[in-house]
Parts: structure tokens; C-alpha cells; sequence
């Protein structure tokens, strides 16, 4: 049973520019403009082997899918698109989703799309798509739909990846566009009762499940058995140009994609699935963690730090090293907004640890609105947050204290919102390095020129905090423990 869900937690801190264009050289025929049906616009074939001779083409009905024991293709590598179809054809056990979220600066405002091509639930009769749509907005409303459209149509150029979602019976079509680089994604939405665009630019690098950047030979893109996951952007700017029942709704802020597939449904393979996106300064952070449902005690968490457009961090282990990096996630509670489900977590606290390169990130997030919520009974189910998070690097490039007794090295110095990363040299004397007698005071005094600062160095069983205090022109030891 699922525990807590956690899909996808967006966190901001830096003011975005508008933009409405079309960054892309998408194909002619994926203008908006097109009058062209989906079966009109492609070649069906493409020579093997030349991918730029033509288009790749999935064009499905609700309700084809293969029957008996007939072997289906099921992509398990790491190479070749990310956007493409994964499961070809259909069969009645497997399905897959391309999942698109966003979150407003403030942290107030969210929404999540997700294209499904999942048969679990057409026994229902609604057959084998999904599409749906979940917004929340800063008076704490959500506006959620779902469709179950005729067609499903994916289609990969050599410029990008297409997929439709159409019923023409109903009227209504929505689709996104995600370039070959996986650097900029478009979702337009049209129905009756929401009409729009987004756009995300990452920046980032696609991801494979293990924290790989993509593509990558050696990289596994299952974090638990039968069950596949990817993030082509794992995080970006977004644009929001959308039309809720006549309402405008217009906000720039944080968002992502991700691509999930399994040979079973989720409930079949995953107990558990918790989730944070951040983007912060020059940081984009990416945590998420599974839990098996087949294997008992299984669970994996892949967290990636990027600095810059480049990574910076990279763990798979949640367990505390001397040697191998880490990182550890906590839940925090006491928060001002939390979901009704049994658990009333309000954020995470983030330690990512890479002892080898001396360096340690440090992040908080902080729930601030409802994003979406699915009670299954008895206080399960799953939730979404849009929120703020605060932290990043919180040690200084070129300062070390080596106290060989403790092997102690410098960890932190973060302010309020902002991790502060300064050159040393404008602050301290030549000497950085002090031995086992240095008198902690005379360590402290310093660095009595950082107007507020928490200076935290510690391992194993020692920790000491530092109070730097500008207006007093002095450092106390406030907090020690051995």
C-alpha cells in the first residue's frame, strides 16, 4: 500500500523572465497553425539506421493493445531517446507516463500534466489514455480534470518528440513537444474548459534513475524492479499562459519533466515514492526515493545537485560515510501547511555529503501550498506541494580546520536564504589551517567579520557551532557537544 506520495515538491528562489516564443525549430507540421491530422503529417517509415530521414511514428487507438503471449518491446537501457515510446505495443499489464509540473515563484500557485498510456484501467471501459490536468492557485482552490482521449500519437524527429493526445468526437486536443537535447519542453492544452501553453528550459542535464547524466551506457534508468524512471529536464524556468474556464492564469516559476514506465501498475510495483525539485540560485536540486513493492526492504533514493547548469553532487546512498558520498533526507514537521493524510510532514531537510572532496550542501524546504492530493483510506495516499527552500553549499572552497584528533574539517557557514560562498582571503589571515592546541576562540575572532553566520564543523561525536556577530565585533562558542 502506498504510504506517503510526495510526486513532485517545487521550490523557488530566484525571479524568472516571461517569454511566449518558440524557441525551437520545431517541424513546419507541429505549428499550432497546422490543418493537417495527425496521420497526415509524418512519414510512416523510416530507413534503419538514418534517423533524420524521417519521423518515427506511435499512432494508437483507446483500445489496441496486443492479447495472448505475444513479447512486446520494453526499453530497460539508458541510451537512445528518453521521450520515445518505451512500450511497443501495448500489452495489458504495462503502461507509461510523460509527466510535466511547474510551481510560481511565490511557491503558491502549481500545476501537474500527465500523459498516459496506461491499459490498467480500461477495464473500466475508458480505455488505455489519460490525460490529466491539476492546478492550484494562491486562495488555496485546486482546478483537476481528466480526459480519456480516442488517439494517442507520439512522434520522434530528429528536432524532437511530439505527443498528441486527441479526441475529435469530443473536440478537444493536448500535446507537448520536448526538443532532441531535452533542454526545452512545450505543453499546449485545448478543451473546452482550458485553453494555454506552458513552457519549461532546464537547467540542467537529463538524469537517469542511478543519477547519471544522460545518455549513458552503464546507467539503469529502474530503481526498483519492473518499474522505470528518468527526468529529461530535472528542473527549469516555466511560462504559464493558460485559460481556466474563462479565468487567466499567467505566471512564470519552476518547472519540470519526467518520464515513468513499468511492466506492472504503479500499486504493483511501487509501496512508496517521495519527491523534491528545487531551484534556488544557481542550484537545481533533485531528489526522489522508491520503495518496492515486490521486494521487501528494497528501496532506492538518487539525489543530484547541479551547479550552473552542471552537476555538482551525486549520491545513490543514504547511509552516512567517511569515504563515499551521501546524502541524508529528512522529513520536518511543525510547518504551516501539510496535506490530510496520516502523515503531517510540512518539508525536508537535505545533507549531501561528499567527505572525499571535503564539500557538504545543506538544504531546507518548506511546504506552502496544497498541490494535488489522492486519499486512498486509512491516511494513505498521495500528496503534492508547491513551497520555498533555502540552503546550498556550506563550506568554504579554501578553508579547512584540521583537528586530527577528530579529523574536523569546516562544514557550513550559510545566512538566512542564501548559501555564502566567499573568498576566505578577504576575511582571514594567511594561516587556514589550525592544529589540535588552537584555542577555538582565537578560531572563531577570525572570522568575526562575516556580518551573520552559523559555522558548524563537527564528525562523528563532535559539533560545535560558532555565533559570528558583526555588530559586537566578537564569535562565541554557543552549542558544543561531544
Amino acid at each position: 500500500m502506498l504510504i506517503h506520495l510526495v510526486p513532485f515538491i517545487g521550490l523557488l528562489t530566484s525571479a524568472l523572465a516571461s517569454t511566449h516564443g518558440w524557441p525551437e525549430p520545431w517541424p513546419p507540421h507541429w505549428s499550432e497553425l497546422s490543418n493537417l491530422s495527425p496521420g497526415e503529417q509524418v512519414p510512416l517509415a523510416v530507413e534503419d539506421g538514418d534517423n533524420d530521414a524521417g519521423c518515427r511514428l506511435s499512432n494508437l487507438t483507446a483500445f489496441e493493445m496486443v492479447k495472448g503471449k505475444k513479447i512486446v518491446d520494453f526499453t530497460t537501457k539508458a541510451i537512445g531517446s528518453l521521450e520515445e515510446p518505451k512500450i511497443r505495443p501495448l500489452n495489458a499489464s504495462g503502461g507509461e507516463q510523460w509527466e510535466f509540473d511547474g510551481v510560481s515563484e511565490d511557491g503558491m500557485q502549481s500545476f501537474v500534466f500527465g500523459f498516459y498510456r496506461d491499459p490498467n484501467y480500461a477495464i473500466l471501459g475508458t480505455g488505455n489514455f489519460r490525460l490529466s490536468i491539476e492546478f492550484a492557485f494562491a486562495d488555496r482552490t485546486r482546478f483537476y480534470e481528466v480526459y480519456y482521449p480516442e488517439r494517442s500519437v507520439v512522434e520522434t524527429c530528429s528536432m524532437g518528440t511530439r505527443g498528441l493526445w486527441i479526441d475529435e468526437k469530443e473536440g478537444y486536443h493536448f500535446s507537448f513537444q520536448v526538443n532532441a537535447a531535452m533542454t526545452e519542453a512545450i505543453v499546449i492544452l485545448n478543451s473546452d474548459t482550458v485553453k494555454g501553453r506552458v513552457s519549461i528550459r532546464s537547467r540542467a542535464l537529463p538524469l537517469t534513475a542511478d543519477g547519471n547524466v544522460w545518455p549513458s551506457e552503464n546507467a539503469t534508468t529502474a530503481p526498483i524492479p519492473y518499474y522505470h524512471w528518468s527526468q529529461p529536464i530535472p528542473a527549469g524556468t516555466v511560462d504559464t499562459d493558460v485559460e481556466i474556464k474563462g479565468s487567466s492564469v499567467q505566471w512564470t516559476g519552476m518547472g519540470g519533466h519526467e518520464r515513468f514506465w513499468s511492466a506492472f501498475s504503479w500499486f504493483t510495483c511501487m509501496r512508496n515514492l517521495q519527491a523534491v525539485r528545487a531551484m534556488l540560485g544557481p542550484y537545481v536540486l533533485s531528489y526522489f526515493s522508491f520503495t518496492s513493492n515486490l521486494e521487501q526492504n528494497l528501496s532506492h533514493q538518487s539525489v543530484v545537485l547541479f551547479k550552473d547548469g552542471a552537476p555538482v553532487f551525486r549520491s545513490t546512498s543514504g547511509t552516512a560515510s567517511e569515504t563515499e558520498d551521501y546524502a541524508l533526507v529528512t522529513k520536518t514537521y511543525g510547518g504551516a501547511v501539510t496535506g490530510t493524510l496520516k502523515d503531517k510532514v510540512t518539508g525536508f531537510q537535505l545533507e549531501l555529503v561528499s567527505p572525499s572532496n571535503m564539500r557538504h550542501y545543506t538544504f531546507f524546504v518548506e511546504h506552502r501550498n496544497l498541490g494535488f492530493e489522492y486519499i486512498l483510506g486509512e491516511g494513505v495516499g498521495g500528496s503534492g506541494f508547491s513551497g520555498h527552500s533555502r540552503g546550498g553549499h556550506v563550506g568554504l572552497n579554501n578553508l579547512h580546520l584540521i583537528l586530527s584528533k577528530y579529523k574536523t574539517y569546516l562544514l557550513a557557514i550559510i545566512d538566512d536564504l542564501y548559501s555564502v560562498i566567499l573568498n576566505p582571503a578577504n576575511y582571514l589571515p594567511p594561516q587556514s589551517v589550525y592544529e589540535d592546541d588552537t584555542d577555538l576562540n582565537t578560531v572563531a575572532s577570525h572570522l568575526s567579520k562575516f556580518s551573520l553566520a552559523v559555522l558548524h564543523y563537527g564528525y562523528s561525536e563532535y559539533n560545535l557551532n560558532i555565533e559570528i556577530d558583526k555588530a559586537h565585533d566578537k564569535a562565541t562558542i554557543i552549542q558544543s557537544a561531544f
